[in-house]
């Protein structure tokens, strides 16, 4: 069963910006027969507006990258504030409005619940969980005021106006961990690689050219061999698993100060 997490404090102040689960699985060639039905199903609970649209995807083979036009359909609420994406090969829930892990995992559930109810047979080959922190620093405080100093670097005289980049990948009771801590000036309140997003963010950026630093948590399993059909109680205890993860990693990366700052 999922670790009960009521003793834990909220961040009503935390400093998220993006928060998604993705379940990829085998390739299911008539998703495009199914998503009229999916999209009805959202459509019940809120996901009314639709942003579907035709991406690019790009392989890398032996000749080259090579380029296939694929469906993406993104189902949101008219806010725009959350979201969930339908490919072939994989279902996201996402939000920029992240209130608590209690009302985030029904909606992961229910987008994977609407896949089966229209007819597809998903088999899981792996399902990560992914939070993205966007801190800005408050005035007269320095990084290590949020950040344990262990996670800055080393510092120098020659270095000037640096930015810190710093990945660490470990394995994990549950699967695996990629935490990455990313600075920038150029106003990203998400990793690069999140930056097209539908969704509206709720964290606003600075003005000016202020460092940025964002602290993503990435904690995924993957079944290379021995995928399985898709179950509604398994990928629930799953991502609550991974969640508790990603909150204990989260609060040995944090100072105490920064969680006193985010209550």
């Amino acid at each position: 069963m999922p670790t009960n997490t009521a003793s834990r404090p909220k961040l009503s102040k935390a400093p998220i910006s993006l928060t998604l689960c993705q379940v990829r699985f085998s390739n299911i060639r008539k998703m495009g027969d199914y998503i009229s039905k999916v999209q009805d199903n959202l459509a019940k609970a809120g996901y009314e507006l639709d942003l579907s649209d035709k991406v690019q995807e790009f392989t890398l083979t032996p000749e080259g990258p090579q380029a296939q036009t694929i469906d993406r359909w993104e189902f949101a609420d008219l806010k725009r504030i959350r979201s969930c994406v339908i490919t072939q090969q994989f279902a996201v829930f996402q939000t920029t409005a992240y209130d608590t892990f209690e009302s985030f995992a029904p909606e992961m559930l229910r987008v994977m619940d609407a896949i089966v109810q229209a007819g597809a047979k998903p088999i899981i080959t792996r399902v990560g969980l992914r939070y993205t922190d966007a801190i800005i620093l408050a005035a007269g405080k320095s990084l290590d005021f949020y950040l344990h100093k262990s996670l800055l670097g080393v510092s120098s005289p020659v270095l000037r106006n640096a930015l810190i980049a710093h990945n660490t990948i470990a394995e994990t009771a549950h699967g695996r961990m990629l935490v990455r801590i990313m600075q920038n000036q150029q106003r990203l309140m998400v990793p690069i690689e999140l930056g097209q997003l539908n969704l509206l963010l709720q964290c606003k950026a600075p003005n000016d050219n202020s460092v940025i630093t964002l602290l993503d948590f990435d904690h995924f399993k993957e079944w290379p061999t021995d995928a399985a059909p898709y179950q509604h109680e398994s990928l629930k205890t799953l991502i609550w698993d991974l969640k508790n993860g990603i909150y204990d990693v989260f609060n040995a990366f944090v100072t105490p100060e920064a969680i006193e700052e985010w209550k």
